[in-house]
């Protein structure tokens, strides 16, 4: 009776769907430089400009109505480190990333998995060329537009400076009121004043940026009816 042996990373391929011919490309998109120095930074900077290329390329076909400004906004919040995290997170990327045992934290691994998944896209592009490496990407562009986990509408920071910039008024100021950090679990309270029209609202986040979105989204509906 014979057995088949199954590669550990055939699980992995499975979820990319695209099979590798030189498995050793995958391997090495697999190891952070913490855990070695034959690691994956040299096909993450080549995969940075491929998913970079693909996105547009997606973008300019499938969008055709869209400006050039509408498309580099989609463009970055489809190859934001949050939406690569999610692409990890989706073929779970966590059970064969190689990485030393102080890159545990939630922080490190976040962006250390969006970094990985760059190097994976350039490891595809290597092993199969530009059209393999355009199929496993869209498909996972796809994925986050059809799930709702790419913000096709302008963030909120930018909706409002846009109507004031239209009024000619002055830009909103943000000012980070608090920051408390209990066991890691961090919270910013910010401040967005609009002066000209006597706007002063809060927001809470995460982080700095996320507070600021929140605080910028409650200024709106304000500064919209004091124009």
């Amino acid at each position: 009776m014979t057995t088949t042996t199954v590669h550990p990373l055939a699980a992995l391929q499975q979820a990319l769907d695209y099979r590798f011919r030189d498995l050793a490309l995958l391997e090495r998109a697999l190891v952070h430089k913490s855990f070695s120095a034959n690691n994956n930074e040299r096909l993450e900077f080549l995969g940075d400009s491929v998913l970079n290329m693909i996105a547009a390329l997606y973008l300019f076909q499938n969008f055709p109505g869209s400006s050039e400004g509408d498309m580099s906004r989609l463009r970055a919040a489809m190859v934001r480190a949050d939406a690569l995290a999610d692409i990890a997170a989706r073929i779970e990327l966590r059970r064969y990333l190689r990485v030393s045992a102080g890159h545990s934290s939630n922080a490190v691994v976040k962006s250390t998995l969006a970094d990985a998944m760059e190097a994976i896209f350039a490891a595809v592009f290597l092993d199969g060329g530009f059209e393999a490496a355009r199929q496993v990407i869209q498909s996972q562009l796809l994925y986050l537009l059809k799930n709702g986990m790419v913000p096709l509408q302008k963030d909120s920071k930018t909706q409002l400076q846009e109507i004031l910039q239209q009024s000619g008024l002055a830009l909103p100021a943000y000012r980070t009121l608090s920051h408390t950090d209990l066991r890691g679990d961090a919270e910013f309270r910010v401040e967005c004043r609009v002066a000209q029209l006597n706007v002063a609202v809060m927001g809470t986040g995460r982080n700095r940026k996320e507070a600021e979105q929140k605080a910028a989204a409650a200024a709106l509906p304000l500064c919209r009816n004091r124009r």
